[in-house]
């Protein structure tokens, strides 16, 4: 890794302007194909009310200076010249409700209220919403990523990210890590990480917290088997966005005739008979 910078303080829109390939970058390609990644280019990022939600749970756990500056909290109807003279005055802050405000204040209390948690994200030794922009050796490819968090520890660094999951059951977090490509956002960090502190381990974790009440915690450490893996993964999304961008060509998923089969619950069993379940 090459060329490593540090941007501390930016905002997130401000980070969304820096050079490089980020892993939402990487999530649409690992969940659709060269094609949707270019239209998740090419699409405006539209803002969201769950998307508000979270980045006030990452303020209020790792920038909590930040809640007056970057969030405003309406308790009204929002419609009416009061609501609209009022929204119109809050220039960029990300607007709540009074409930989506006392629920994101209950999240970070119950994550700094677990041990591991609040040493992982907090404490004197490391920095909180750190954007890194970097070139990535092995592909030549600029690449951006923004850290909830970076902290040093006795055994190296850590690059730690925060997730609002609907549980924490270890068999539901290993599902929306797969699903989300989690690993691969972690393994992307490191490489972030690694950027910036050469010849030092870097460690990965997760920090997951339940959006509802009452909002149970569970911190994870990705190992080293996993995070190899992981790295593959990272480096052939990285070569296949290298190849789209020198061929100019951003395909879908398949090129060729596709054979169809059928589900595994509609084939016949060892008896013969179908498994199809017919409604009504």
């Amino acid at each position: 890794m090459t060329h490593a910078m540090a941007h501390h303080g930016l905002t997130h829109e401000q980070y969304s302007r820096l050079p490089g390939w980020s892993a939402s970058h990487l999530r649409a390609l690992r969940q659709g194909s060269p094609l949707h990644l270019r239209h998740h280019l090419d699409s405006p990022d539209e803002d969201t009310a769950s998307r508000g939600m979270l980045r006030a749970v990452h303020a209020h756990v790792l920038e909590p200076h930040r809640i007056g500056i970057d969030f405003a909290r309406y308790e009204g109807r929002r419609s009416g010249h009061a609501w609209e003279a009022w929204r119109d005055g809050q220039a960029d802050r990300t607007i709540l409700s009074g409930s989506e405000w006392d629920t994101a204040e209950a999240i970070a209390r119950a994550v700094l209220a677990h041990p591991e948690a609040r040493a992982l994200l907090t404490g004197r030794h490391g920095l909180s919403e750190l954007s890194v922009t970097w070139t990535d050796d092995e592909s030549g490819l600029p690449c951006r990523g923004r850290l909830d968090r970076i902290q040093r520890r006795p055994d190296g660094w850590a690059v730690v990210d925060l997730k609002t999951v609907d549980s924490v059951a270890d068999h539901r977090v290993r599902q929306l890590v797969g699903q989300h490509g989690w690993h691969v956002q972690l393994a992307h960090y490191v490489c972030a990480a690694d950027a910036l502190q050469r010849h030092e381990r870097v460690g990965a974790y997760l920090v997951t917290v339940e959006q509802r009440a009452p909002h149970d915690v569970a911190v994870w450490r990705m190992e080293e088997d996993m995070l190899a893996v992981s790295m593959e993964t990272r480096r052939d999304l990285l070569a296949t966005i290298a190849e789209c961008e020198r061929s100019g060509v951003w395909p879908g998923r398949y090129s060729d005739v596709r054979p169809l089969s059928l589900p595994r619950y509609l084939m016949p069993d060892d008896d013969g008979m179908s498994m199809e379940v017919v409604d009504g």
